[in-house]
């Protein structure tokens, strides 16, 4: 029985960020006045807000023009409420002291600046406690665990803070995966209108639990199992974005099986105030993937209109402040380390229409295994105060040399039919072909982007050995499998290799 592949990865993209006040994106600042002094302040929840969460905090954050603040009061539904004020952050906070009932509430703060008259700031929001119930029991610690393990070995790695988990962006991003499989899409974006709606946009969702702070959002329909769905996110450079944003240092994730789907939110709870550079494959990295195939949405090739077709794999440059409000290419080149130009695509600012602060360099064909690469970036920086700062970086890293698995999954045909799909770490290879046997049998293989199943009256199960081969190695990579669960449910392990070296 044959079927053929369908590619397990579509991706699209979706930083929707709630900025730092004055940062600019996504942020309600209103003006006021107290005789001649000038205010600036943020509330959460905005007015008009609806959160699920019955006990929220409650934020009214003033940037003042020098005044000293001489005393404040905050009220809810007319009742005045402990609160405290944090100078350094400009943060009058504070919480209810017990659940509130759903529907609307009102808010009031009336605060006086040092030789001026008194102001009163009123806003509103609704409790909506019904608005999101779980609909699935997917997001188990092993999955998020696994997760949260795979893309903190990629921020180590780089020298990026790790990302610890965050419960309520997790209650968004398992109400978002819901919503997804529920709904049978694939989008960034819900409709009211759709069972299990949480709210439009990721931003609408983070603050639906409570979350007020900037957010990102990726989404994989890799199958989840050992991070999968969240490694495969690091391949796609636009998703790169996320995983590797320095201000990003907590996050929340949501899973689904049969479809599979992987939805993982952001959150930035200092702002985005992290300005370095960041590069990748990094600077003396030894096991970069040598290919990538296209299929990212948004399309970063779109420009030179390669879509669904195999390149090499993708190198990115990148900023993350909010200071920063474009990286200006000068020049960029790629070369062995022996000085051998390397053709690319570059993707910089003058071919986004949104993201700007970062530059692709996507190889026009598959990297030599084993082989050391030296990139070079001039560029300027256009800072949002109308300062210029010249950027330049040169680092060299090198493609894995052997041909290795990195994770294998049970998948279904289309006919019910279970079949192992395998990632490699050596990234996307179109001809990579694969068998896996027991006993000298073959029970199945991979061969021209196709799935071939056989001793189908037979369940999967058990240890099998499975081997991977590419003309781009001059051995094959031979694992152990071992396959367990009841059909549907089913888990491979890789236990063990005895991989040869490759060419």
């Amino acid at each position: 029985m044959s079927v053929k592949a369908v590619r397990i990865l579509t991706l699209c993209l979706a930083i929707l960020v709630i900025t730092a006040l004055g940062a600019g994106l996504f942020i309600r600042e209103c003006t006021g006045t107290a005789s001649a002094a000038s205010f600036t302040y943020r509330v959460t929840p905005e007015n008009g807000a609806v959160t699920q969460a019955k006990q929220p905090e409650i934020q009214f954050q003033l940037t003042l023009s020098g005044e000293k603040l001489e005393s404040y009061q905050l009220y809810l539904d007319g009742q005045a409420m402990p609160a405290v004020y944090n100078p350094a952050l400009g943060l009058i906070s504070g919480q209810p002291p017990a659940e509130l009932v759903s529907g609307r509430h009102n808010l009031k703060l009336t605060f006086v600046l040092a030789g001026f008259q008194p102001v009163e700031i009123t806003s509103s929001f609704t409790v909506d406690g019904e608005r999101y119930q779980p609909k699935t029991a997917v997001a188990k610690t092993g999955l998020l665990a696994d997760g949260l393990k795979v893309l903190n070995s990629y921020r180590v790695a780089l020298g990026l803070p790790i990302i610890t988990e965050q419960p309520k962006l997790t209650q968004s991003a398992q109400a978002h995966a819901d919503y997804l499989a529920g709904n049978k899409v694939f989008s960034h974006y819900q409709d009211k209108a759709h069972p299990g709606f949480a709210g439009v946009t990721v931003k609408d969702r983070a603050e639906l639990f409570g979350y007020y702070l900037p957010v990102g959002e990726g989404l994989s329909t890799v199958a989840p199992y050992g991070g999968m769905g969240v490694d495969s996110l690091m391949d796609a450079p636009y998703h790169r974005l996320a995983h590797i944003d320095p201000n990003f240092t907590e996050a929340g994730m949501g899973f689904t099986l049969q479809p599979d789907c992987t939805v993982i939110n952001y959150g930035a709870p200092q702002g985005l105030t992290d300005g370095r550079v960041v590069l990748y494959p990094y600077p003396g990295q030894t096991d970069a993937k040598i290919g990538w195939k296209a299929v990212e949405s948004p399309n970063p090739l779109a420009a030179y209109g390669q879509e669904d077709t195999y390149v090499g794999y993708p190198i990115s440059l990148s900023v993350h402040d909010s200071t920063t409000r474009e990286l200006q290419v000068v020049s960029a080149q790629l070369t062995t380390a022996g000085g051998l130009a390397v053709p690319f695509f570059l993707v910089d600012s003058s071919k986004e229409s949104s993201w700007k602060k970062h530059v692709f360099i996507i190889p026009q064909t598959l990297l030599t295994p084993g082989v050391a690469y030296t990139v070079r970036v001039e560029a300027v920086r256009l800072m949002t105060d109308g300062r210029t700062a010249p950027l330049t970086r040169e680092w060299t890293f090198a493609s894995l040399p052997r041909l290795e698995a990195l994770s294998a999954s049970m998948e279904q045909m289309d006919s019910g039919a279970a079949f192992v799909a395998v990632r490699v770490k050596n990234g996307d290879i179109a001809d990579l072909e694969y068998t896996v046997t027991k006993g000298g049998e073959v029970w199945q293989a991979y061969q021209g982007g196709r799935y071939l199943r056989y001793n189908l009256d037979q369940p999967m199960t058990g240890k099998f050995t499975l081997e991977l081969s590419s003309r781009l190695f001059d051995k094959p990579a031979v694992y152990e499998l071992e396959i367990t669960g009841a059909e549907h449910s089913q888990q491979v392990k890789i236990y063990s290799s005895t991989t040869s070296k490759g060419g």
